[in-house]
């Protein structure tokens, strides 16, 4: 097949676990003898090949680029305002789509194009599949996460906010879930129903590029926590567990970065036993820690981490939010606990108390849960899920042809 894959950015633009997720995507798309084409938001034109992907840059068709942390309020707005009504956003995916010729068109983050990516698919008879991997679509801050709590609904404000988009699903060939969570946040929503009337829905996660050997026994007394330091990600009430009891002699490692105030305000809280280290590759970190810690209080759509550190033979601690309890088997490959600091707590200590053979035997596990995610199994299942999608395209009376 030949696809087009657009995205709001694109590595070495990165924003979070969206931006990485695409390229490994479209990488193990490409491994597989697909022809992969990236349009791509950034601050500047640019063609490149990216290992074996070819990557168009262009400035963001909306009021400026969501990843500079320079706009004005009033350019936010107006972004906004974009998102969801954006007749040169519509024109540029059309212009991309008559020069690559695509037999399907696959949205892996729609920021800065907006619903008019799906329009202008439609426009060209061309189908198109959307990957959630965010709320963008129920919440204009794409995370349904408000004073300290996940939304249980989207409100007055984003629905309104998020109007122009959601009518433009509609346009929709198919639905990519990468947790049964996400996909059923959005059905909640209002969304995808005649999707999912017509089995045009699947959930398929995200591809880890390498998978490590498990890990010896150890001291088992390293915990860490990695990923930016944000409200919604729960560190300050792993910090304040911490603080109250922890096992004699433990450590907790906190990696990643945040703005610098709200960074300052979670060393205060820190306790002994605690170390910030800032950014640092998520292999290194990993292979220095026993236990990762995803503390998050918001319903995260998946947890790329959690899969990381499978990936490294690393059992995982999690919140019951989200998309996380799809990922950890309890016992087997790490364990899962309530946002108190009675449950957050007590399974810290079970893990503390594991023995050597137990905890290699858990590390094992980890190792062969990574084998759901690896590139080689995931692309294959894309592909499969893609052409499914092309060739009813084509029964219904699409114009796009299958070439490879």
């Amino acid at each position: 097949m030949n696809i087009l894959m657009i995205a709001s950015g694109y590595p070495p633009d990165i924003r979070g676990g969206g931006e990485i997720s695409t390229q490994m995507l479209a990488e193990c798309l490409s491994g597989q003898g697909q022809t992969v084409t990236v349009l791509a938001a950034a601050d500047r034109e640019s063609r490149e090949a990216v290992n074996g992907v070819a990557v168009h840059r262009v400035p963001s068709p909306n009021v400026d680029w969501n990843f500079d942390k320079t706009r004005s309020s009033l350019n936010k707005l107006l972004w906004h305002v974009g998102e969801n009504w954006n007749p040169r956003a519509r024109a540029l995916v059309r212009r991309e789509i008559d020069a690559v010729k695509p037999d399907i068109v696959v949205t892996s983050t729609i920021e800065n194009f907006g619903g008019e990516a799906w329009r202008a698919a439609k426009d060209t008879g061309t189908p198109v599949v959307h990957i959630l991997r965010s709320y963008f679509l129920l919440c204009w801050k794409g995370t349904m996460f408000r004073n300290g709590r996940s939304c249980a609904h989207p409100c007055l404000e984003c629905r309104l906010s998020t109007a122009g988009r959601q009518d433009a699903t509609r346009q929709l060939s198919g639905v990519v879930g990468i947790t049964r969570f996400i996909l059923q946040a959005h059905r909640d929503g209002g969304l995808f129903a005649s999707q999912a009337e017509a089995g045009q829905t699947v959930i398929l996660p995200d591809p880890v590029m390498e998978v490590s050997a498990a890990r010896s026994a150890g001291h088992r007394l390293r915990f860490g926590f990695l990923g930016m330091l944000t409200p919604n990600k729960g560190v300050e009430r792993l910090l304040e567990t911490w603080a109250s009891e922890r096992p004699p002699g433990a450590v907790l490692s906190i990696a990643g970065t945040g703005q610098d105030d709200y960074v300052a305000s979670l060393k205060a809280l820190a306790s002994d036993g605690v170390e910030f280290t800032g950014w640092v590759s998520s292999e290194a970190f990993l292979d220095s820690i026993d236990f990762l810690i995803v503390p998050s209080v918001w319903n995260e759509p998946f947890g790329r981490i959690v899969v990381e550190a499978f990936a490294r033979g690393v059992p995982v601690l999690g919140s019951r939010t989200g998309g996380i309890p799809e990922l950890i088997e309890v016992g087997r490959t790490g364990d899962l606990f309530d946002s108190t600091e009675a449950s957050i707590r007590d399974v810290i200590a079970r893990a503390a108390q594991l023995d050597g053979d137990a905890y290699r035997r858990m590390s094992l596990n980890c190792i062969a849960a990574a084998g759901r995610y690896l590139p080689q199994r995931l692309s294959e299942e894309y592909v499969a899920y893609l052409d499914t999608v092309v060739r009813r395209h084509r029964m219904n009376g699409g114009s796009a042809e299958i070439t490879g």
